[in-house]
Protein backbone atom coordinates (compact mmCIF):
# COMPACT_ATOMS: atom_id res chain seq x y z
CA UNK A 1 0.00 0.00 0.00
CA UNK A 2 1.29 3.21 -0.96
CA UNK A 3 1.22 6.55 0.88
CA UNK A 4 -2.09 8.61 1.49
CA UNK A 5 -2.81 12.34 1.50
CA UNK A 6 -5.24 13.06 4.27
CA UNK A 7 -6.63 16.28 5.38
CA UNK A 8 -8.24 16.66 8.41
CA UNK A 9 -10.35 19.67 9.55
CA UNK A 10 -9.11 22.03 12.57
CA UNK A 11 -10.57 24.54 14.85
CA UNK A 12 -9.22 27.38 16.60
CA UNK A 13 -8.59 25.58 19.97
CA UNK A 14 -6.81 22.65 17.99
CA UNK A 15 -5.19 25.00 16.13
CA UNK A 16 -3.76 27.22 18.81
CA UNK A 17 -2.29 23.66 20.65
CA UNK A 18 -0.76 22.45 17.80
CA UNK A 19 1.30 25.35 17.18
CA UNK A 20 2.30 25.83 20.86
CA UNK A 21 2.72 21.93 21.11
CA UNK A 22 5.10 20.28 18.44
CA UNK A 23 5.20 17.35 20.32
CA UNK A 24 1.69 16.66 20.98
CA UNK A 25 1.05 16.73 16.26
CA UNK A 26 2.00 13.13 15.77
CA UNK A 27 -0.80 12.17 18.96
CA UNK A 28 -3.20 14.28 17.34
CA UNK A 29 -2.76 13.24 13.65
CA UNK A 30 -2.23 9.26 14.58
CA UNK A 31 -4.07 8.55 17.91
CA UNK A 32 -2.99 7.29 21.60
CA UNK A 33 -4.21 9.90 24.01
CA UNK A 34 -1.73 10.91 26.60
CA UNK A 35 -1.02 9.86 29.77
CA UNK A 36 -3.02 11.82 32.44
CA UNK A 37 -0.41 14.75 34.08
CA UNK A 38 1.66 13.53 36.95
CA UNK A 39 0.39 14.62 40.02
CA UNK A 40 3.08 17.14 42.25
CA UNK A 41 4.16 15.84 45.48
CA UNK A 42 5.67 17.32 48.26
CA UNK A 43 4.74 20.19 50.38
CA UNK A 44 4.11 22.63 46.56
CA UNK A 45 1.45 20.03 45.43
CA UNK A 46 -0.28 19.60 48.77
CA UNK A 47 -0.51 23.80 48.83
CA UNK A 48 -1.49 23.53 45.17
CA UNK A 49 -4.08 21.58 45.92
CA UNK A 50 -5.58 23.59 48.75
CA UNK A 51 -5.32 26.60 46.75
CA UNK A 52 -8.08 28.30 44.66
CA UNK A 53 -6.34 29.72 42.26
CA UNK A 54 -5.50 27.58 39.42
CA UNK A 55 -2.50 27.50 37.05
CA UNK A 56 -3.42 26.05 33.83
CA UNK A 57 -1.08 25.80 30.64
CA UNK A 58 -1.77 24.38 27.52
CA UNK A 59 -0.30 21.11 28.49
CA UNK A 60 -3.97 20.83 31.15
CA UNK A 61 -5.93 20.60 27.61
CA UNK A 62 -4.88 17.45 26.05
CA UNK A 63 -5.27 17.18 21.93
CA UNK A 64 -8.22 14.70 21.28
CA UNK A 65 -7.67 11.75 19.28
CA UNK A 66 -8.24 11.33 15.94
CA UNK A 67 -11.88 12.18 14.69
CA UNK A 68 -11.77 10.78 11.30
CA UNK A 69 -15.00 10.48 9.84
CA UNK A 70 -16.80 13.72 8.19
CA UNK A 71 -13.86 15.99 9.69
CA UNK A 72 -11.17 13.70 7.56
CA UNK A 73 -10.52 13.30 3.88
CA UNK A 74 -8.80 10.31 2.72
CA UNK A 75 -6.90 11.08 -1.02
CA UNK A 76 -5.43 7.78 -1.34
CA UNK A 77 -4.08 6.96 -4.68
CA UNK A 78 -5.08 10.19 -6.40
CA UNK A 79 -2.94 12.65 -4.66
CA UNK A 80 -0.59 13.15 -6.50
CA UNK A 81 -2.93 13.56 -10.00
CA UNK A 82 -4.97 15.40 -8.14
CA UNK A 83 -1.78 18.11 -7.45
CA UNK A 84 -0.87 17.82 -10.24
CA UNK A 85 -4.10 18.62 -12.39
CA UNK A 86 -4.39 21.41 -10.11
CA UNK A 87 -0.60 22.72 -10.53
CA UNK A 88 0.97 21.44 -13.36
CA UNK A 89 3.85 20.19 -11.24
CA UNK A 90 4.78 17.18 -9.55
CA UNK A 91 4.92 18.96 -5.75
CA UNK A 92 4.97 23.13 -5.86
CA UNK A 93 3.03 25.42 -7.56
CA UNK A 94 1.53 28.61 -6.96
CA UNK A 95 -0.63 29.40 -3.94
CA UNK A 96 -3.90 28.59 -3.41
CA UNK A 97 -3.60 25.66 -6.23
CA UNK A 98 -0.81 24.43 -4.37
CA UNK A 99 -2.06 23.78 -0.63
CA UNK A 100 -2.80 19.95 -0.84
CA UNK A 101 1.13 19.05 -1.36
CA UNK A 102 2.53 22.65 -0.46
CA UNK A 103 1.95 25.70 1.79
CA UNK A 104 0.97 26.30 4.69
CA UNK A 105 2.99 26.11 7.65
CA UNK A 106 4.79 23.48 8.99
CA UNK A 107 4.10 21.54 12.25
CA UNK A 108 5.88 18.88 14.54
CA UNK A 109 9.21 20.91 14.85
CA UNK A 110 11.66 18.18 14.19
CA UNK A 111 9.69 15.33 14.50
CA UNK A 112 9.82 12.80 11.83
CA UNK A 113 5.99 12.37 11.45
CA UNK A 114 4.48 10.19 8.42
CA UNK A 115 5.95 10.91 5.47
CA UNK A 116 7.28 14.17 5.63
CA UNK A 117 6.47 17.28 7.94
CA UNK A 118 2.21 17.80 8.23
CA UNK A 119 1.10 21.53 7.52
CA UNK A 120 -1.35 23.54 9.00
CA UNK A 121 -3.93 25.27 6.16
CA UNK A 122 -5.34 28.06 8.63
CA UNK A 123 -8.84 29.15 7.66
CA UNK A 124 -8.05 32.03 5.59
CA UNK A 125 -5.77 30.11 3.39
CA UNK A 126 -8.62 27.20 2.93
CA UNK A 127 -11.38 29.80 2.06
CA UNK A 128 -8.58 30.89 -1.25
CA UNK A 129 -8.81 27.29 -1.72
CA UNK A 130 -12.26 27.00 -1.60
CA UNK A 131 -13.03 29.52 -4.24
CA UNK A 132 -10.05 28.59 -6.18
CA UNK A 133 -11.57 24.90 -6.21
CA UNK A 134 -15.19 26.59 -7.12
CA UNK A 135 -14.03 28.34 -9.66
CA UNK A 136 -12.19 25.60 -11.93
CA UNK A 137 -15.46 24.04 -13.92
CA UNK A 138 -15.31 20.10 -14.04
CA UNK A 139 -14.61 20.37 -18.10
CA UNK A 140 -11.59 22.33 -17.30
CA UNK A 141 -10.07 19.89 -14.54
CA UNK A 142 -11.00 16.80 -17.11
CA UNK A 143 -8.99 18.64 -20.30
CA UNK A 144 -6.34 19.01 -17.67
CA UNK A 145 -6.03 15.39 -17.75
CA UNK A 146 -2.68 13.79 -19.51
CA UNK A 147 -0.91 10.51 -18.41
CA UNK A 148 2.07 11.26 -20.80
CA UNK A 149 2.07 14.78 -19.12
CA UNK A 150 2.06 13.40 -15.84
CA UNK A 151 4.14 10.74 -16.35
CA UNK A 152 6.69 13.34 -17.88
CA UNK A 153 6.50 15.36 -14.20
CA UNK A 154 7.37 12.14 -12.55
CA UNK A 155 3.73 11.47 -11.59
CA UNK A 156 2.75 8.06 -12.29
CA UNK A 157 -1.38 7.74 -12.43
CA UNK A 158 -1.87 4.84 -10.50
CA UNK A 159 -5.21 3.78 -12.13
CA UNK A 160 -3.60 1.86 -15.47
CA UNK A 161 -3.78 5.17 -17.66
CA UNK A 162 -1.38 3.71 -19.48
CA UNK A 163 -1.66 0.24 -20.30
CA UNK A 164 -2.90 -0.05 -23.69
CA UNK A 165 -5.20 -3.01 -23.32
CA UNK A 166 -7.54 -0.53 -21.26
CA UNK A 167 -8.62 2.88 -21.63
CA UNK A 168 -7.80 5.84 -19.18
CA UNK A 169 -11.98 7.18 -19.16
CA UNK A 170 -12.25 5.31 -16.24
CA UNK A 171 -9.27 6.89 -14.42
CA UNK A 172 -10.29 9.89 -15.76
CA UNK A 173 -13.78 9.81 -14.14
CA UNK A 174 -12.02 8.62 -10.92
CA UNK A 175 -10.16 11.74 -10.29
CA UNK A 176 -12.96 13.86 -11.46
CA UNK A 177 -15.02 11.55 -8.40
CA UNK A 178 -11.92 12.67 -6.02
CA UNK A 179 -11.72 16.47 -7.36
CA UNK A 180 -15.46 16.71 -6.29
CA UNK A 181 -14.76 15.36 -2.85
CA UNK A 182 -12.02 17.16 -2.45
CA UNK A 183 -13.85 20.50 -3.63
CA UNK A 184 -17.06 19.64 -1.55
CA UNK A 185 -14.50 18.79 1.63
CA UNK A 186 -12.59 22.25 1.43
CA UNK A 187 -15.83 24.40 0.86
CA UNK A 188 -17.49 22.93 3.89
CA UNK A 189 -14.49 23.47 5.76
CA UNK A 190 -14.33 27.32 4.53
CA UNK A 191 -17.70 27.51 5.36
CA UNK A 192 -17.13 26.40 9.15
CA UNK A 193 -14.08 28.61 9.51
CA UNK A 194 -12.04 25.44 10.23
CA UNK A 195 -8.77 24.89 9.40
CA UNK A 196 -7.14 21.73 7.64
CA UNK A 197 -4.06 19.91 8.40
CA UNK A 198 -2.75 17.93 5.14
CA UNK A 199 -0.52 15.08 6.15
CA UNK A 200 1.26 12.14 4.40
CA UNK A 201 1.15 8.79 5.45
Amino acid sequence: MGMVLYLRRVDDGEMRHLLAEPDGVERFLFGDPPPPPPRQGGILGFLKRLSPIKVESVEDYPLPTPRGGEDELDLEGVWEELHALLTGTAWEGEEPACYLLAGGEELGGDAEIGAGPPRLIRPAEVARFAEHLDALSTEEVAARYDPARMTALGVHPRHAALTPSRPDQPVRQHLLDAFEDLRGFVRETAGQGRGIVAFLA
